[in-house]
């Protein structure tokens, strides 16, 4: 244990992982891929430290980490070992780990993402079948993962200040186009490399606007104060055309779901109105009493749910009409701040402030 402290103080955990590597390329030893495991676990940890490397920290985190496996493998157990040796050393106080607490190498947890500069992730968006992920931060700037090693692709500036959402986060892979929403500021890259594609801006634009994207070659929406919907060319950037909703003219949205597979968008607003809108600006609408938070769809797009206060309601959607399905809405002890709906559309999730999941 204490070369490999000393490997990381050298030449740090990149350096230490490499040797790892070259050595369980020429020797199958379960025991040497286990503590490489758990290395690449703790990158993150190391990459987080500001002023230097901690040895207390690496101590703890590995036996916490690999004590899980000490009396199935002889060289992990003399390993625990000597970090026991050095926490009962130690002469400051620090916390010795009595068993594994931490998730061990070859669990469900690969790696931690870091370098968002201490902000909050606001989405991300895995891609590529699991292979890459887009984040957006507000650290102002959208990243690209790749997730088989956890390190950034690269990071693209982007500035969101002054907005309390991404109303948008959404990723091509048929165009390889990332676009990226908050209020007005709409941007499209290309994926590949990061390069600016267009940026919407002006009219109707404002904070109270809502984006989303259709789908593959189809068409960027956006949705404004007043049920103004502006249809935008999704390659280019350029505004197609611009309706105003009919009964929402003192409107404002407050979420938007695209309905991909019947080529329009369910839209709810502040004032309770839940709209199902075509792509000519005709819609539907339904009418709650309460600010809409949320709406999620089933598989299908048969069936619409509208998040609002400690409230679920269930719709049925057909091409003319918003149903509500249930004489009773679900309900929850506190706010419902979110919901999904099972593969088969037989049981929905719901899980709200209360502290609870249904």
């Amino acid at each position: 244990m204490d070369w490999i402290v000393c490997k990381i103080q050298v030449s740090g955990m990149k350096g230490l992982l490499e040797d790892f590597y070259a050595c369980t390329k020429q020797i199958d030893c379960p025991e040497v891929q286990l503590v490489q495991d758990a290395l690449l676990l703790i990158w993150p940890t190391v990459d987080f430290m500001e002023n230097g490397v901690d040895q207390s920290v690496l101590y703890i985190e590995m036996l916490a980490r690999l004590h899980f496996f000490k009396d199935s493998y002889p060289m992990i157990d003399e390993l625990c070992q000597q970090c026991e040796r050095w926490c009962a050393a130690c002469p400051n106080p620090i916390f010795t780990p009595l068993c594994g607490f931490f998730q061990p190498p070859g669990g469900p947890l690969r790696t931690t993402l870091t370098g968002f500069s201490k902000a909050e992730v606001q989405c991300i968006k895995v891609i590529h079948n699991k292979a890459h992920a887009v984040s957006g931060s507000f650290d102002h700037t959208l990243r690209l993962w790749n997730l088989l090693t956890g390190k950034e692709i690269y990071s693209i500036p982007e500035d969101h200040s002054g907005y309390e959402h991404f109303a948008l986060l959404h990723v091509d892979e048929s165009t390889d186009v990332i676009y990226s929403a908050s209020g007005p500021q709409i941007k499209a890259w290309h994926l590949k490399n990061g390069e600016p594609l267009f940026q919407l801006s002006g009219g109707t634009l404002d904070h109270t606007t809502y984006t989303t994207v259709l789908g593959c070659h189809s068409s960027l929406l956006t949705v404004s104060f007043g049920g103004t919907l502006c249809v935008w060319d999704q390659i280019q950037g350029t505004l197609q055309n611009t309706y105003h909703l009919t009964g929402l003219s003192l409107s404002t949205p407050t979420c938007i779901l695209p309905l991909r597979s019947q080529g329009k968008v369910a839209v709810g607003f502040n004032d309770g109105f839940v709209a199902v809108v075509s792509l000519d600006g005709s819609c539907v609408t339904a009418k709650i009493n309460c600010p809409i938070s949320f709406l999620l769809a089933s598989k299908d797009e048969k069936c619409l749910l509208a998040g609002f206060r400690t409230y679920i309601r269930v719709y049925k959607l057909d091409c003319s009409s918003v149903l509500k399905v249930l004489m009773t809405d679900l309900e929850h002890g506190g706010s419902v701040q979110a919901a999904v709906i099972s593969q088969d559309g037989s049981s929905l999730i719901t899980g709200s402030n209360d502290e609870t999941i249904r």
